[in-house]
C-alpha cells in the first residue's frame, strides 16, 4: 500500500516535493489525514484526491476524506459592495463564511488575524474550488468545494448578515 501511495503522490505532487518527502508521506498517508494536517495548505486538495483514490482502490485501508460542497448566495445592499468579489474573491468570501460559523470553529481560531487583517493568502488554499454560478446586480452565487476540516460548521448557518472586506492592494515593486 505504501508503494502505491508513493506512485500516486509522485504523480500528483512529485514536482513540488523532494523524493525524500514523498517517501515519508507515502507512509504517513496510510494513517494521517494529510489534506488537513500537512503544513503546506496549497497541497491539501491534492492530498485529498490522492487519499480518496487510494481509499477506494484499497477498500478503506487509507483514511476516508471528507469534503464539503455547497452553494452560497451573497446579496449586497448596493452593487459597489459586490465589486470586492470581482478579483480574488477568496479572501472576502472566506471572511464572510467565517462570520456564519461559531467563534470556536477552527477557521476562526487559527486565522483570526487574517480574518480581521488586510492579507489572507491562505484563503485561496482553503477554498479548493470556487465557481461562479450566477451574478446579478445585487447578488452573486458561488459553488464551493473545500475540506470539511475548515468549513463543515457552515452547515449550521442559514441566512445571516455580515460584513466582509477584500485584501488590501499589494503595492507593486518598481
Amino acid at each position: 500500500a505504501a508503494e502505491s501511495a508513493k506512485i500516486v503522490l509522485d504523480y500528483v505532487i512529485g514536482d513540488r516535493l523532494t523524493e525524500g518527502q514523498i517517501e515519508n508521506l507515502s507512509h504517513e498517508i496510510l494513517t494521517e489525514k494529510l489534506w488537513e494536517e500537512y503544513p503546506e495548505l496549497s497541497l491539501h486538495p491534492d492530498f485529498f484526491r490522492a487519499t480518496q483514490l487510494l481509499y477506494q482502490a484499497y477498500n478503506g485501508k487509507f483514511p476516508r476524506g471528507e469534503a464539503v460542497h455547497f452553494q452560497i448566495k451573497i446579496a449586497a445592499v448596493n452593487a459597489e459592495d459586490l465589486s470586492m468579489f470581482d478579483e480574488n474573491p477568496e479572501a472576502p468570501l472566506v471572511r464572510l463564511l467565517a462570520k456564519g460559523m461559531s467563534e470556536r470553529s477552527l477557521i476562526n481560531r487559527l486565522f483570526s488575524d487574517q480574518l480581521q487583517g488586510e492579507l489572507f493568502d491562505e484563503a485561496k488554499d482553503i477554498l479548493w474550488q470556487l465557481n461562479t454560478i450566477s451574478k446579478e446586480a445585487l447578488s452573486v452565487t458561488y459553488e464551493v468545494v473545500s475540506s470539511s476540516y475548515w468549513l463543515d460548521d457552515i452547515k449550521f448557518a442559514d441566512v445571516y448578515e455580515a460584513e466582509t472586506h477584500a485584501d488590501a492592494p499589494v503595492p507593486e515593486e518598481e
